[in-house]
């Protein structure tokens, strides 16, 4: 009987996973543009339509280095290729492709419509990038990140980390466009904007101890109203001792 019953809610699982996840072919084409002529193109989730892979996430893995990931929406893209970037009008050299299983990296030879790979070491791509065939040149729109919610003040454990730190955020917020950072000119302190308290704790450990810590940002204040004072000098007026009376008004 339980058998019967984990197999019945194992197969409403799988049957709700394909209505919400469908095919690539399913889901149908996706609109670019070309980036001569601004004209929008449909590209069909076919192995012989013109290639158009975006890369959506870019990761500095500790063995090979940095790591890029691409969801390919048409054509086929193989290891040991050249493909053209797009946006920034140049050709990038492909390695080995790999198909991510958690921290595992499983080498393929080419990867097809609808499915998302990764690649090491390009040189000049980097997250929002469309890769294409040099002969047919195709920018697909870049995907949409939430604004950021909370935000954090970082600063230099010591003075010889204040070179490493605007570097180190840079490459982070590059990995994770969901960060941003800053420097507040009024306050002269480095913002670093968030998801989330626990976000914002891990892209700050991420940037290592050693070059940045975590504090609190500091706030101005305002007024909102105009409050008004006055003080009097209570003593007897003489030549040498004179009676004060003192206004003042202040406004936002």
């Amino acid at each position: 009987m339980q058998r019967g019953y984990q197999q019945h809610w194992r197969q409403h699982a799988d049957g709700r996973a394909c209505r919400v996840r469908p095919l690539a072919l399913d889901a149908g084409p996706v609109t670019a543009k070309s980036p001569v002529t601004e004209a929008e193109e449909q590209i069909a989730p076919r192995q012989d339509a013109p290639l158009a892979a975006l890369i959506f996430k870019t990761t500095a893995d500790p063995y090979v280095g940095k790591l890029t990931y691409f969801r390919v929406y048409g054509g086929l893209i193989s290891s040991d290729s050249r493909v053209f970037n797009a946006n920034k009008d140049q050709e990038e050299r492909i390695g080995q492709i790999y198909v991510m299983r958690g921290k595992e990296q499983m080498p393929v030879a080419s990867v097809k419509p609808g499915d998302i790979g990764a690649v090491a070491k390009l040189a000049n791509t980097g997250t929002g990038d469309t890769l294409c065939d040099k002969g047919h040149p195709v920018i697909l729109p870049p995907a949409t990140y939430p604004h950021s919610l909370i935000f954090v003040a970082v600063e230099p454990k010591t003075k010889a980390d204040s070179a490493k730190m605007g570097p180190t955020l840079t490459r982070l917020a590059e990995e994770d466009p969901t960060l941003h950072w800053h420097q507040e000119a009024a306050t002269r302190q480095t913002i670093l904007e968030g998801m989330g308290d626990s976000h914002l704790d891990v892209a700050i450990k991420r940037a290592h101890s050693k070059s940045a810590s975590r504090s609190s940002p500091a706030h101005r204040a305002s007024l909102t109203a105009k409050p008004s004072h006055e003080r009097r000098r209570r003593r007897i007026a003489t030549r040498s001792r004179p009676a004060a009376r003192v206004s003042s008004l202040k406004s936002p």
